[in-house]
């Protein structure tokens, strides 16, 4: 990859590279500079539940690799699932409150930085194979170049799970069926625009509040990941998923206050970028793999609708006033063509086999 530490930013969204440019010192520390062996400790904001398998191997092997002299300390549940918990992290680590943070790449247009709408435009990146493909290009560089307006450093950005419609009386395939639906999802202004295309209201809820709005009636469906959908009890809720309509994709963004950054060793930042490659083989096929999640689905009465070619060109043909307000900027407009252009030559990923017991009609 075009970024510095090669392919460590590719893993961001797994939580992998939270903290590999870091320079989160505990306060009174040289940075281990100079032979000192007092713990530098990473810190950052993460404002999921914990910090899954992937970063629980990083940090072991960052811990192993250095004897104990780097440590990464993350910081669950930041927020406290508030609606704007991620809008805090980065407000966080602007003001040095947080060293670092791993926000959602959709976050920041909500405070006036455009660079990474590109990353929310609606069915544009509909491919895990695209992902990747964005996330090694070099345009990734040049998008993560704009967070200095949001008083932060991006440090890199990573895949994760594409953001599905998931609904509880119906599944949201024809325009028509988004009609006055209360539709759960996370900050952002271009996806409040794009939901809002579709005849349905947005409504900021992630985590237990996502449940508890679910249960309360507040909303009638929501977007997310199907491993998070599988390994809950919200297929028992909302059972209804179109699995081929793929509203964006959930791209992981690490972020460093900016007096914090480079102050680690050249030797830690080699211990770093070994556990990154060790991590690398573990962590590769588990954002593509999905078929333990669609089956933990599939054990709770989840119903896989597929979206038609027609219903998927009516979709895309709400959103074309969102397009054209989208392309009115002229980076933005040059990123989207740039994707596309990766689209053209990328070959998607095969879709994942459903099993016939949970293939379900709207």
């Amino acid at each position: 990859m075009s970024r510095p530490g090669g392919r460590w930013a590719a893993l961001a969204g797994l939580g992998l590279c939270l903290c590999l440019l870091s320079a989160c010192i505990n306060p009174g520390s040289d940075g281990n500079k100079a032979g000192s062996r007092r713990p530098v400790v990473l810190s950052m904001a993460n404002t999921a539940y914990g910090p899954g398998a992937s970063l629980t191997r990083f940090a072991e092997v960052v811990d192993r690799l250095s004897g104990g002299e780097v440590r990464i300390e993350v910081v669950n549940a930041f927020g406290s699932y508030a609606a704007d918990a991620q809008i805090q992290a980065v407000r966080a680590v602007a003001a040095g409150e947080m060293d670092m943070g791993l926000v959602g790449s959709s976050t920041f247009d909500s405070a006036g930085v455009t660079s990474l709408e590109p990353l929310s435009a609606p069915l544009l990146i509909d491919s895990y194979a695209l992902e990747n493909a964005v996330l090694a290009d070099p345009l990734a560089d040049r998008l993560l170049e704009g967070l200095s307006a949001a008083g932060v450093t991006g440090m890199g950005m990573g895949p994760g799970h594409f953001q599905l419609p998931i609904a509880r009386d119906r599944a949201l395939l024809d325009v028509g069926d988004w009609q006055g639906v209360s539709f759960g999802t996370y900050p952002s202004a271009v996806q409040d625009k794009a939901i809002r295309a579709l005849g349905a209201r947005p409504f900021w809820a992630f985590g237990i509040n996502r449940a508890h709005a679910l249960d309360n009636g507040e909303i009638q469906g929501f977007n997310l990941g199907l491993p998070a959908y599988g390994g809950s009890d919200l297929p028992t809720k909302a059972p209804y998923v179109a699995v081929n309509v793929r509203l964006w994709a959930s791209i992981e963004v690490t972020i460093g206050n900016p007096a914090r950054i480079g102050r680690l060793s050249d030797q830690q930042r080699g211990w770093l970028k070994q556990a990154a490659a060790d991590a690398e083989a573990y962590a590769a096929s588990l954002v593509v793999n999905e078929s333990d999640s669609i089956r933990g689905a599939c054990d709770q009465g989840a119903r896989l609708v597929t979206a038609t070619a027609d219903q998927l060109a009516a979709l895309r043909a709400a959103f074309a006033p969102l397009y054209a307000e989208l392309r009115s900027n002229p980076e933005t407009n040059r990123a989207i063509d740039e994707i596309q252009k990766l689209a053209s030559i990328t070959a998607p990923e095969s879709a994942p086999d459903l099993p016939s017991v949970c293939v379900g009609r709207s």
